[in-house]
């Protein structure tokens, strides 16, 4: 049987490189509280939480220790160092897991220069005045402060980062604890990521699953977000969100960029196993019309994205509705109208996730 882990500090583990890596309390509850949306998933399989709940989803058991189970293969919500040290803590056979030198590989691939340098290819072959300009690498102060100079208005990005965090928007002038950020930015992760802070309409993903014998696309994820961390999925169909990314950018060009994608995957990740999303965006430029980004970051893991379009695919009459991850308090969850909570709420829960209608 499966082993279903919800490790949602994933990013936080995989920046640091390390096997023992201690989760800010917030991440540690988030990962307890909501570690039953890995069961609304894959529907069976032992459910890894410190404390346990009655089951919601049919064949999902809660466990909160594997010795005498039939434990067969392991599904992460993402997969880092701590969290394979974490596996086999519990009692779990290395051979089940993926190897440290896979975790390596898997880190730096997700160093954001990855997405750089594969939008550098995207743009070079698919030349379209509705790109941004690619995000720059930057290894010192001095360059920072060039390029902001020169741009005036700009988001620099930690490269080992995700979920809202490791981002840093400034405008203009560099201040003393921006400088700060950026040179232990640089000095732990090899360079601060530089690019142009875009006005941005709509958030979206595509969503992929990728092993060594296919690239296959499992569709599309229009998600919003508060200061750059996950809030919510509008649940619509793969037809329909297109429909309304259509209304922004020409969809020819949307199809070139994931065939070009596709072929970059079957080059370049030979040995990636497991969901990939690609999260991309539609803003507005100066002028008033809009562009496109093929490519702000990719996310070696599940995503919120691929939560939701699996939610749809397997309960349709939730059509039209938005998948959310909310933080509050058990009355608060409990007394909201035209809500299906998704995980378990009790007097200490703190976040839930739930489909509002």
């Amino acid at each position: 049987m499966t082993l279903l882990c919800f490790n949602p500090d994933h990013d936080i583990c995989l920046a640091d490189g390390g096997t023992h890596v201690t989760p800010p309390k917030m991440a540690a509850l988030f990962a307890q509280q909501c570690a039953w949306i890995m069961a609304w998933c894959y529907r069976e399989g032992y459910v890894l939480c410190s404390h346990p709940q009655p089951s919601l989803p049919q064949g999902a058991v809660a466990v909160s220790d594997i010795q005498g189970l039939p434990v067969d293969r392991v599904i992460a919500w993402g997969w880092d160092a701590t969290q394979r040290q974490r596996c086999i803590d519990l009692g779990i056979s290395p051979t089940l897991l993926p190897t440290t030198q896979y975790i390596e590989q898997l880190r730096q691939w997700q160093h954001r220069t990855t997405a750089a340098e594969a939008m550098r290819q995207l743009v070079g072959q698919i030349p379209s005045a509705l790109f941004p300009e690619v995000p720059q690498a930057l290894s010192s102060l001095e360059d920072a402060e060039q390029y902001l100079s020169t741009h005036g208005d700009v988001l620099f990005k930690a490269p080992w980062s995700g979920s809202g965090q490791g981002l840093r928007p400034v405008t203009r002038t560099l201040s003393d604890n921006d400088r700060g950020w950026v040179l232990n930015t640089i000095q732990r992760q090899r360079c601060v990521m530089a690019e142009r802070r875009l006005d941005v309409v709509q958030d979206f993903a595509v969503e992929y699953l990728v092993d060594s014998q296919r690239v296959e696309k499992v569709g599309y994820s229009l998600f919003t977000t508060q200061g750059g961390a996950y809030k919510s999925n509008l649940l619509l169909s793969d037809d329909a969100i297109r429909q309304q990314l259509s209304t922004f950018v020409p969809l020819t060009l949307l199809d070139e960029v994931e065939t070009f994608l596709e072929e970059w995957f079957a080059r370049h990740l030979d040995t990636y196993q497991g969901p990939l999303g690609v999260d991309m965006l539609v803003y507005r430029t100066p002028d008033g019309h809009y562009g496109l980004h093929p490519l702000v970051e990719f996310n070696f893991r599940h995503t919120m994205g691929w939560v939701a379009h699996t939610l749809r695919q397997q309960h349709p009459e939730w059509d039209g509705k938005r998948f959310a991850v909310e933080f509050g308090d058990a009355e608060q969850f409990l007394s909201q109208p035209h809500h299906i909570l998704l995980t378990p709420v009790n007097a200490a829960t703190r976040y839930c996730c739930s489909i509002r209608y």
